[in-house]
């Protein structure tokens, strides 16, 4: 007998929270998974902002109105959390 593969299983499966990150004056940023379409795109470009800009969203300005002037492992950082916590596997930032 062959196994069955259903849609409806690996949505369970990949349902993920949003990643909340709390930010300096306590504001919790609530970044949502990424559709299949957004992880695509991602994939898709070797710009780490724009990168960036697709995971997080309608978050992306506060969160770099937070992250814009620190230095360049606090990115490589969250970039490494975001594609965990998502199980996306590692970002171009991330691995920088």
């Amino acid at each position: 007998m062959s196994r069955r593969y259903r849609l409806a299983d690996y949505r369970r499966q990949a349902n993920k929270e949003p990643f909340p990150l709390e930010l300096d004056d306590e504001r919790v940023l609530m970044i949502p998974a990424p559709s299949t379409n957004t992880v695509l795109d991602v994939q898709a470009t070797e710009d780490v902002r724009e990168q960036l800009r697709m995971l997080t969203g309608d978050a992306y300005d506060d969160l770099m109105e937070a992250i814009g002037e620190e230095q360049g492992g606090v990115l490589k950082a969250l970039m490494k959390d975001l594609t965990d916590h998502f199980g996306l596997g590692e970002s171009r930032a991330s691995r920088t």
